[in-house]
Parts: C-alpha cells; sequence; structure tokens
C-alpha cells in the first residue's frame, strides 16, 4: 500500500492516489493523505487502488464533508466497479461525485 498525494497547481487540486489495499491496517496513512486537503477540491485517483474497506470509506466520507463544507469537490476517478460496490453496500455513494471511465462505475 502506498498513499501518494500532491498538490495540482495548474488546476487548484489536491490528488491523491492511493495503490493497493486499503484497510484499517493503514487507516493511519490513509487520514494523514487527507489531512489539510479541506481548503481545495480533491481528486482521489483509484487507478492502482485494488481494494479498500468500510473504515477507510468513512474517512474518506468525512474528507469529503469537510471538503464540501468549504465550498469544494471530493471527485473520485477510475474506480473499479467491484471497488464502487463496496461503497455501495456502506450507503456511501451519494457522498462523492465519480468520474467513469473504461472498466470503471
Amino acid at each position: 500500500m502506498a498513499i501518494r498525494k500532491h498538490l495540482d497547481q495548474q488546476k487548484n487540486v489536491w490528488v491523491i492516489e492511493p495503490s493497493g489495499y486499503l484497510d484499517l491496517f493503514n487507516l493511519p496513512q490513509v487520514k494523514e493523505a487527507f489531512a489539510g486537503t479541506e481548503d481545495k477540491d480533491i481528486l482521489f485517483c483509484c487507478e492502482e487502488l485494488r481494494y479498500l474497506d468500510s473504515a477507510v470509506i468513512k474517512v474518506m466520507a468525512e474528507a469529503a464533508e469537510a471538503c464540501r463544507a468549504n465550498g469544494h469537490i471530493f471527485r473520485i476517478c477510475c474506480l473499479k466497479s467491484y471497488i464502487y460496490k463496496i461503497i455501495e453496500m456502506v450507503g456511501l455513494q451519494k457522498v462523492f461525485v465519480f468520474e467513469c471511465g473504461e472498466e470503471t462505475v
């Protein structure tokens, strides 16, 4: 598991790119990645993401709410459909904005 975070200054958006499996074990790294991101839009790029669990989805939802409270958008891109089903199972699919592409939601 790894999480890359950088500010795309041209688009004025935080880009967070997780890879591998995000679960309760690495929740501290997930929380750290979202720290200080509520001041801009967030793009959560899931191209290399293989799994995430409900604890991580909860942290993502909290980050999305903080983002929205400050007038910004939390977008998820390149999400595989089987991972979307996990988000759907916990009932938080309406919290996020999804950008679709091939083999994604």
